[in-house]
């Protein structure tokens, strides 16, 4: 009927560009976080549509405690909206004990 290939839905081409684009829209860059303190990436990630985990805390004695120290996905990475990003944080300078305890005296 009415010369169309039956196999063949009309404006096939349409919607398979509908598709691509709805899928694109859904597409986000993983910001950077990494020196970020925890509540600033939760805001920053959830500006971006993006869940997170926190899936790891680590000593340093160079990032403050509760600083976001890796990402996973790594930043610049294009991933899904709502995908989830796994966070590693600090936590801080490890305690060391007072070392004066152990210290040897002379008599």
């Amino acid at each position: 009927g009415l010369g169309q290939r039956p196999n063949q839905a009309p404006n096939s081409k349409r919607t398979e560009r509908c598709i691509w684009w709805s899928v694109k829209q859904q597409m986000v860059d993983v910001p950077r976080l990494i020196g970020l303190s925890y509540q600033e990436a939760l805001i920053t990630l959830r500006n971006y549509d993006l869940r997170f985990s926190v899936v790891d805390s680590l000593y340093s004695d160079t990032e403050p405690r509760n600083t976001v120290m890796r990402s996973t996905p790594m930043s610049g990475s294009k991933v899904e909206k709502r995908t989830t990003v796994k966070l590693t944080l600090s936590k801080g300078p490890e305690a060391v004990r007072d070392s004066s305890y152990f210290d040897i005296y002379d008599y």
